[in-house]
């Protein structure tokens, strides 16, 4: 994958950190935390931006450990910057419990979650389908 799609990707996956984290607040989003749970997420699909946009089955399951895996590490990240922040170190084993937590409890996020993943999967085809022709 080329270091502009990856980081196109990376972006999409970023976008998609952030808007899981307002569906996460239920209207009291804290703008600080949006950021930094995209930013968390950007970094986190770096590694994993090659799993998203393929054609076929066997591509849809890689995209989605690919979602698995940038979600959790998007959590650990941003979990990282509020253990600095804050001076509490088990923010970096809380995120993702609240993170996944969430996914799995609130309706809203797991939808928003697998609703902005896919849709990672879906503009990424549509990039490489575009950088091939």
């Amino acid at each position: 994958m080329i270091l502009s799609h990856r980081i196109y990707t990376s972006t999409l996956i970023g976008i998609s950190g952030a808007s899981v984290m307002c569906a996460m607040s239920f209207g009291r989003v804290e703008p600080a935390m949006a950021m930094i749970a995209g930013a968390g997420a950007f970094f986190a699909g770096l590694p994993v931006a090659g799993l998203f946009g393929g054609q076929g089955r066997k591509s849809a399951l890689a995209a989605g450990a690919g979602a698995v895996m940038a979600t959790g590490l998007g959590a650990i990240l941003a979990g990282v910057v509020l253990a600095l922040g804050t001076g509490f170190p088990g923010a970096v084993a809380v995120a993702p419990a609240a993170v996944f937590g969430a996914i799995l409890s609130k309706p809203l996020a797991a939808l928003t979650w697998a609703c902005s993943m896919a849709g990672v999967h879906f503009l990424t085809q549509l990039a490489r389908d575009e950088a091939a022709f």
